[in-house]
């Protein structure tokens, strides 16, 4: 007989060609999908670790304009000066620009 997971242990499970995991953060279902079993086990273990290390739902769901700042701050130390102006007039550019065009995060940068 399979071993059952318990609770706060997270959830896997097959669906069509994929295996899916998920995990419950504040009440909400964060999953995602993979090709194997054994990277849900994976996933699902490293994001209880976050989870313990204060990763809330709102903090798992971010924007793509939230995400955008904060890998530039990130990486705005680990590179040149130059290269980091560079990264934001790209993003500023072809992101924002695409994005306003679609209607979506005019005032993103």
């Amino acid at each position: 007989m399979a071993k059952r997971r318990t609770n706060q242990e997270g959830s896997i499970w097959r669906d069509k060609n994929k295996w899916r995991a998920a995990v419950v953060i504040d009440g909400k279902r964060l999953t995602c999908n993979f090709d194997t079993k054994a990277k849900c086990s994976v996933w699902i273990k490293e994001t209880q670790a976050q989870i313990e290390r204060g990763m809330t739902y709102r903090k798992a769901n971010i924007t793509l304009g939230e995400f955008i700042e904060q890998w530039l701050e990130i990486h705005k130390t680990t590179v040149a000066p130059k290269t980091a102006l560079q990264y934001e007039q790209l993003i500023r550019s072809y992101i924002c620009a695409a994005s306003a065009q679609n209607g979506k995060m005019a005032s993103m940068l």
